[in-house]
């Protein structure tokens, strides 16, 4: 499905596009669908809002996977532990530049992208018809404003909801639990999953699992592997 802001019907009038917003958008698609409970998979945003889901509305999900980020609860005192994270999200404080940003990815057709997802995923490249349709999805009005709002709501930490989303982030997680990491990952240092990801934090049961040869977008880099990673978990856990 497609994250609220990535088409522009979808794009909020206030432009919220705080995590709590995001899992109120599953958990509604999950309502919308006639469904009680679901097995939810998401990579990057989609596994950060995977885990706000898990710990805020338990009864919707029957598991949780994640892709390529750990508990982001854990996250933000792992970074300091682990200062070559910072450095790996430089991208993410530069993003925070209103303007200079949306200008910076747009120029000359939108290579500060495609240079991002090189650094990510060493050595694999996007396939030309997938780049193609990732440059189109950009260019539609307002996506491009909307997927920075993504990083820009990540520094909202003072407000009510920004508060009350981090407490709920905190509860012990009763879904169980699959994270997937790409040993490679140069955007997501696959270390985080070695300190973020604590037995104690997931009371529904969690495993790691990581993927050699594989960086960020492991999913695209190794399909077959990472496809039946899932499945097999998926049989445990139905």
């Amino acid at each position: 499905m497609t994250l609220r802001g990535y088409e522009p019907t979808s794009q909020p009038a206030d432009g919220d596009y705080r995590l709590v917003r995001m899992a109120e958008d599953v958990a509604s698609w999950i309502e919308y669908l006639g469904l009680d409970r679901v097995h939810l998979v998401g990579h990057d945003w989609g596994a950060v809002i995977g885990y706000y889901v898990a710990a805020i509305w338990p009864e919707r999900l029957r598991s949780l996977t994640t892709l390529a980020v750990a508990h982001p609860g854990r996250l933000l005192q792992e970074y300091v532990r682990l200062p070559s994270q910072l450095a790996k999200s430089w991208y993410m404080f530069f993003f925070q530049m209103r303007g200079v940003a949306e200008a910076a990815l747009a120029r000359r057709d939108y290579a500060f992208i495609e240079r991002l997802w090189r650094d990510w995923s060493p050595g694999w490249h996007l396939p030309a018809d997938e780049v193609a349709a990732l440059k189109s999805t950009l260019r539609r009005p307002g996506v491009l404003h909307a997927a920075l709002g993504y990083y820009r709501a990540m520094f909202d930490v003072w407000s009510r909801d920004a508060r009350e989303a981090q407490a709920q982030l905190a509860r012990p997680i009763e879904v169980s639990t699959l994270a997937l990491t790409g040993a490679l990952d140069r955007c997501m240092d696959t270390r985080l999953h070695d300190s973020a990801m604590r037995s104690a934090d997931f009371v529904g049961g969690m495993r790691v699992v990581r993927v050699e040869n594989a960086g960020h977008f492991l999913h695209q880099e190794k399909p077959d592997e990472v496809n039946g990673v899932i499945l097999d978990w998926l049989q445990t856990v139905a």
